[in-house]
This record gives structure tokens, C-alpha cells and sequence, in this order.
């Protein structure tokens, strides 16, 4: 991922749990997407809408258990898969508060897209 990374970077996606490939990230992962990300104005979006849902004993490491990657990560989730009722098609997303006073003005990523 660091080889992928340029000046231009701004934003890197991640999916964990992914689905379907199970794979889930772990707190040296998140150490190295710190790592990576650190004095950078990257944001990380991190879809977890399959943190509920591990197998074998696995434990999910989201972007909010780290504190460096809290603070630059836009989590994504749903009640509908925690709840088994994905025809509601409800979710959440999690943000840090803007610096700017900006919170809740617009979608959190705007400044990404600009």
C-alpha cells in the first residue's frame, strides 16, 4: 500500500471484516495504516458493516479502537447485518468533529472531493 501512496492521495478505502474473503485486520495492521497514513491529510473510509460477524475467534480492530486512525477515519456500518434484517437497509457513519466547526455541515469527506 505505501508504493501506492502519492502526493495526491486522498483517501484510502478499507473493507474489514472484508466480505467475502473473511479477511479481517489486526492491530499491527492498523499500527501500519497509521504508519503509513502519519503526517499525511489522508482520510481513512472504513466500511465495517461486518464487524459482528467473525468466525474461528477472530476479533475486530476498527479504525475507532486506534487512536491515531480515529482521528482521520470515516466509519461506515449497518444495523441491518448486525440485526439480520437487511431489508431495512439502515446504517450509521461515524466521524471525527471538524477542527473547522463544520461537523454536520455537508457530507464528512467533502474537503476529499473538492
Amino acid at each position: 500500500m505505501r508504493a501506492a501512496i502519492t502526493p495526491r492521495t486522498r483517501m484510502i478505502i478499507i473493507n474489514t471484516p472484508h466480505n467475502p474473503s473473511s479477511q479481517v485486520l489486526s492491530r499491527a495492521d492498523l499500527d501500519t495504516l497509521a504508519a503509513i497514513t502519519r503526517n499525511t491529510d489522508i482520510v481513512v473510509l472504513s466500511d465495517e458493516v461486518y464487524e459482528h460477524i467473525l468466525f474461528d475467534g477472530r476479533q475486530h480492530q476498527g479504525m475507532a479502537t486506534h487512536p491515531e486512525l480515529a482521528q482521520r477515519s470515516v466509519i461506515v456500518s449497518s444495523f441491518g447485518k448486525t440485526f439480520h434484517v437487511t431489508g431495512w437497509r439502515v446504517g450509521y457513519c461515524l466521524a471525527p468533529a471538524r477542527a473547522d466547526g463544520r461537523a454536520g455541515k455537508g457530507p464528512p469527506v467533502y474537503d476529499v472531493f473538492r
